[in-house]
Formats: structure tokens, C-alpha cells, sequence
């Protein structure tokens, strides 16, 4: 986005004063274009377009104009009508005023068209779409989460196929308490990301994806909805995997009885964990003695009787069970 297309206007004025060419016309144009060019510089930009487009309009006034001179004016006038508004929209880029150097840049690639300079055009094709891009990604880094959405909404009318705008959508929805539509766009961002096998924005999706789960599932589990607890926590924990999501679907599998799937994610959450977790341990060990393994019951109990939380049950456990 930084890009500066070389023009070579700066010595334009110097070149055209040297012309030797009489008519009061032509010189009427060089004067003019020769303002123009110095408006430019000062980034007078509208005054420049209003002095350059009056030289160009007199130049084609005069029909065909013999000579490189006349023929270097017309191209220097055309270059001149394509870079006003490619730099006016540049400027207004970096000092983030995003709707107007779109409208800018607009201008700039509608000349460039007109002028045949294709490699201007490929570049404001890349630029202009990154624009709404900035003024979304702007508000998202400054918590605006309303604006950030309805700007990524915006970008996708234009760019449907970009992953990171609909996973950047999704977190701003997600900021917002829409959970439905977070996880609509997470998972749109998610598809995308796989077919360009775009391992950033995957994982990144993912990661967001799980977390909304993640979260649901542990406000389902505070509020005693068991099931629920342990359905998002599952999805959390198959789109990517973590010690919370699991030790979450142990839980709640535990109280709802559950034994074979609680063991299953507690020992995926224990296994996960760098170092061991009392409380999934003490959950494991329940399951297991329910389930009349008393191997891995013992284990487990063996795991928390040092600590004063569970020490008085662990060490009833440990003696019923007869453990060695």
C-alpha cells in the first residue's frame, strides 16, 4: 500500500520552457500545464486538476499538433490528469481518511483506464479493495465492534472470498454477544482458509471458533445445563483441541453420569496438561471407581490425597478400595 509510482513530472516545467514552439496557444497550454505541475508538488491538488485539465481540454481543442514537443505536452498532461488523484488518494490513505481516498483512488484508476496504463490499474485494483479492509481492521484494533462489523460487511459485498475478513467479522460479532453470527462467519473464514490451504488464517479461525464454543459450554456448565455444557464443549474440543474443552466435557459427563465419555476427555485433559490437575484427577478417579476399576481409581486417588481439599475422601477411598 505504499507504492509510489514514478510519473517524471519533477523536471516537466524546465523541459516544456525550453519548447520552441510560437503559437499563442500552445504556449497558453505550456503555461498553464507548467502551474499545474507546480500546484502538484505543493499538493494543490485540486487547483492542479482544474489548470491541467484545462491545458489538456485546449491541447485537444487544436486538433492534430505537429512535432515531439506537442506530442510530449499531451503525454505529460495525461500522466499529470492520472497522478493528481492517485498521490490526493494516497495522502488521504495514510492520514486514514478511508472513504475519500477511495473515492480518490477511484478517480485514479478511471484515468488510468482511459489512458491505457494498465499497470496503474492493476494496482488500484489491489489497493482499493484493501481500503475498507484498513478502516474495518482500524476499528476492530480500537474496540469499535459495531463500526468494525458493519465495515467488514461492507469489504465482503466486494471481496467474498477473503478468510481473514470473515473470521475478523466473526470476532467483532463475537465482541458483540452474537454468538450465531460469529460463529457463522468463523466458520465461513474457516472453509475458505482450507480450500487456499492458508495455514494462518486456519488456525486462527479455529482457535476463535473453539473459543466460542469453549465459552458456551463453560457458561452452560455454570448455570447447571449439563448437556449443553458437554455438547460445546465437545465441538470446542473437536475443532481444536485444549485441556479446558475437555476437562469441561469430563465435567459435565461426570454429574450427568456418564462414566465411559468422562473418562474418555478427562484423560485427554490430563494428557494435555503440562503438569497434573487436581481436580481432573479427582473427577477421573470418581469415574473410574464408579465404572469398578480399581487400578486406575487407586491412581487417581493416590494423585489428590495430599491435598487438603480432597484428602479426607481420597483417603477413605483409598482404604475401601484396598489400595496398595
Amino acid at each position: 500500500m505504499k507504492r509510489v509510482l514514478k510519473y517524471g513530472l519533477t523536471a516537466v516545467a524546465a523541459l516544456l520552457l525550453s519548447f520552441n514552439l510560437n503559437a499563442q496557444d500552445i504556449n497558453e497550454i505550456i503555461d498553464l500545464f507548467n502551474k499545474a505541475n507546480q500546484e502538484f508538488q505543493a499538493k494543490q491538488y485540486d487547483q492542479s486538476m482544474t489548470n491541467v485539465g484545462k491545458a489538456y481540454e485546449m491541447l485537444n481543442t487544436l486538433g492534430d499538433v505537429d512535432g515531439e514537443e506537442a506530442a510530449t505536452l499531451k503525454e505529460n498532461c495525461e500522466k499529470l490528469l492520472q497522478a493528481i488523484p492517485y498521490m490526493q488518494g494516497k495522502d488521504l490513505l495514510a492520514a486514514k481518511k478511508y472513504d475519500e481516498a477511495a473515492v480518490k483512488l477511484k478517480e485514479a484508476k478511471a484515468a488510468s483506464e482511459k489512458f491505457s496504463n494498465q499497470e496503474v490499474v492493476t494496482e488500484l485494483n489491489e489497493l482499493i479493495p484493501q481500503i475498507g479492509l484498513a478502516k474495518a481492521t482500524d476499528f476492530l484494533t480500537a474496540d469499535d465492534f459495531q463500526n468494525a462489523a458493519a465495515a467488514y460487511e461492507a469489504v465482503i459485498k466486494d471481496n467474498a472470498d477473503n478468510a481473514e475478513v470473515y473470521i475478523c467479522l466473526g470476532y467483532a460479532y463475537n465482541k458483540l454477544g452474537d454468538n450465531d453470527k460469529a460463529i457463522t462467519n468463523y466458520e465461513k473464514g474457516i472453509e475458505l482458509a482450507t480450500k487456499a490451504n492458508d495455514a494462518k488464517n486456519l488456525d486462527m479461525g479455529k482457535s476463535q471458533l473453539a473459543n466460542v464454543y469453549l465459552l458456551k459450554a463453560n457458561d452452560a456448565l455454570k448455570a447447571k445445563k449439563l448437556a449443553d455444557a458437554s455438547v460445546n464443549a465437545i465441538k470446542s474440543f473437536d475443532i481444536k483441541e485444549s485441556a479446558n474443552a475437555a476437562r469441561i466435557a469430563g465435567s459435565a459427563n461426570v454429574n450427568l453420569k456418564k462414566y465411559d465419555t468422562a473418562i474418555n476427555y478427562l484423560e485427554k485433559a490430563a494428557s494435555l496438561d503440562k503438569t497434573t490437575n487436581l481436580n481432573t484427577a479427582y473427577q477421573l478417579a470418581l469415574s473410574y471407581d464408579a465404572k469398578g476399576n480399581k487400578a486406575k481409581a487407586c491412581e487417581n486417588y493416590k494423585k489428590i490425597v495430599g491435598n487438603a481439599q480432597f484428602k479426607a475422601y481420597a483417603e477413605s477411598r483409598i482404604k475401601a478400595l484396598g489400595c496398595n
